[in-house]
């Protein structure tokens, strides 16, 4: 069974038991968009049939060439997304189910919105990323912070971010094989969005909790805060 055939078989037995799921997978689609397979759902004795669009997705650029071929009988079968992509999806109406049994399906009546479920399987196409380091956070401010950082000498980035030089290595290797920057001969940021996405959410669990705090003696009567 190949990739595709793999990610199609777990999305539907990971749907919760009362949606049953048949599917008729087609191993040479015709390179259109949602030709990868039929999916027909079935939810309290109902059907209802999508034409089925089998990707892996890592970036919001993967979604948007399926915007003008999107419509309510079509679906996404793909890995499990981001919460910042599968935002993305149900924002342009694009169906999806990922890998996990997540979904969020809106057509002629059936409104599906499952979320939190994390994926059994584990490999490279599919695996969660881990929490990114204090060191990473410290490379990604700088690069949100000042975009033309991305094209200094990585010593130089080092030096402004406080962190190794093999840390500036290693972080925009990670940012370059997640597509969200190139390195090629003119680096530049490939999707600004989602790196503003990774600070926001793991700004409270990598950062925060190492900040310290201010402690504040509190005055005895409200009048007498300045």
């Amino acid at each position: 069974m190949n990739t595709n055939a793999t990610l199609l078989m777990l999305a539907i037995d990971n749907l919760p038991s009362h949606i049953q799921g048949e599917c008729t997978f087609d191993p040479k689609p015709d390179g259109k968009h949602y030709t990868d397979a039929e999916v027909t759902l079935m939810v309290h004795g109902e059907r209802y049939r999508f034409s089925v669009e089998i990707k892996h997705i890592h970036r919001k650029e993967s979604l948007t060439a399926l915007l003008g071929a999107a419509r309510p009988d079509t679906l996404l079968v793909c890995n499990r997304l981001t919460a910042h992509l599968a935002d993305f999806c149900s924002s342009n109406a694009i169906n999806f189910i990922d890998e996990a049994g997540n979904a969020r399906v809106s057509c002629n009546g059936l409104n599906l919105w499952i979320e939190g479920k994390n994926s059994s399987v584990s490999h490279p196409a599919t695996q969660q990323q881990a929490k990114p380091g204090l060191g990473f956070m410290k490379l990604l401010f700088s690069l949100l912070a000042q975009e033309d950082v991305l094209r200094l000498p990585f010593r130089a980035i080092a030096e402004m971010a406080n962190i190794s030089l093999g840390m500036v290595s290693k972080g925009f290797k990670h940012l370059e094989s997640e597509k969200l920057v190139s390195l090629g001969s003119t680096r530049r940021i490939l999707d600004k969005e989602a790196l503003y996405h990774i600070w926001i959410e793991h700004y409270r669990t990598v950062l925060r909790p190492k900040l310290g705090g201010i402690r504040l003696v509190a005055p005895g009567d409200w009048r007498e805060i300045p």
